[in-house]
């Protein structure tokens, strides 16, 4: 969301985007949610709950800016979105993937096997995970900071 603000403001040129386990849609329905929505970290319903507090008004959830995932998605820098196998938010974070390739903006889609939501911060510690965190974070290569003047 903020990208696509400072893509539409005229605001700091993004070099890249790094997003682990995207909300891109207010709708419940993918197949991950289906797959996924008892029994596990992150369920259907606590989502459902973190969209009544996010955006109370029903009617504002389809708006771009809540739900990324009907948004433009076109002049955005290089993204970088890692996914957990075993979590409601997959499919949530495969579309926007798919929608941004069909925008013509490079996307990467890593989805970690056999994990929870909620991984990613244990497993930064593992070497694979850290390169990965590092890699984002030069997504254009420079190593330049994410934000540009």
């Amino acid at each position: 969301m903020t990208a696509l603000l400072l893509r539409d403001t005229g605001g700091p040129k993004l070099a890249g985007i790094v997003t682990a386990y995207p909300v891109s849609d207010s709708r419940l329905d993918t197949p991950s949610y289906q797959e996924f929505a008892t029994g596990h970290v992150l369920t259907r319903d606590k989502v459902a709950l973190y969209w009544s507090a996010y955006v109370p008004h029903e009617a504002d959830r389809s708006h771009p800016l809540a739900a990324p995932l009907r948004a433009d998605l076109t002049g955005l820098p290089p993204v970088l979105v890692v996914l957990a196998e075993l979590d409601v938010l997959r499919s949530e974070g495969e579309a926007p993937a798919a929608k941004l390739r069909e925008a013509a903006v490079p996307v990467e889609c890593e989805t970690y096997s056999g994990v929870l939501h909620g991984v990613f911060p244990r497993h930064r510690r593992r070497a694979r995970g850290a390169r990965r965190c590092r890699e984002g974070r030069r997504m254009d290569q420079t190593h330049r900071p994410l934000a540009e003047n």
